[in-house]
């Protein structure tokens, strides 16, 4: 596993608060078995069947920190693009969306959709997370992960987070409220 990976595992795991914009896909921390290895396909054509399972394992276990007995703060907010892409073909879709509704009705987990009549939006900078870690640590303001082809990018200072944190402020203002996207989650899983 590449240490950009450990990085991001490890800041997960000590989690309060996981602040999450993804304008393509399901974020890892959500993804079920088959809608995981479906990506690991897509952006890996190359890679035998082990490693592919290695990576969707590795992807559909990041939902652990959510059954912790401590599990962070979630919130996320989703372009409505990601409800519609056949990550995996239809069935791969609908069932990885009924798992999103299921999640966004548990306690701590806020999930969002920002949909299309939104229009142009504060996400248009492309999809992050930002990582609240343990309160012991007052001073320290956590990270912001952006994944790129190249590198995972990881912002820690607060001149860095800062721009994400004011982003995170208005896509929460134009995604639709909780109780909306969880009926609108619902209807896309059909």
């Amino acid at each position: 596993m590449p240490e950009q990976s450990k990085l991001l595992l490890s800041c997960e795991a000590s989690a309060v608060r996981l602040r999450m914009y993804q304008a393509q896909f399901v974020p890892e921390v959500f993804q079920t078995g088959d809608y995981a290895e479906a990506l690991v396909r897509a952006s890996m054509p190359h890679a035998s069947d082990d490693e592919v399972r290695l990576w969707s394992r590795l992807a559909e276990g990041r939902q652990d920190v959510l059954d912790r007995p401590d599990p962070p703060e979630v919130q996320c907010v989703l372009d409505e693009a990601v409800l519609h892409r056949k990550v995996g073909g239809p069935d791969v879709l609908a069932a990885q969306l009924a798992h999103l509704a299921e999640l966004a009705k548990r306690a701590g987990v806020d999930i969002r959709v920002l949909t299309e009549e939104s229009g142009a939006h504060a996400g248009t900078g492309g999809s992050f997370t930002r990582i609240v870690l343990l309160p012991e640590l007052p001073t320290y303001p956590g990270i912001v992960h952006v994944r790129t082809a190249a590198q995972d990018l990881y912002y820690e200072e607060p001149h860095e987070i800062d721009p994400f944190d004011g982003v995170w402020t208005l896509l929460l203002e134009q995604a639709l409220p909780a109780d909306e996207s969880l009926a609108l989650l619902e209807a896309a899983a059909g």
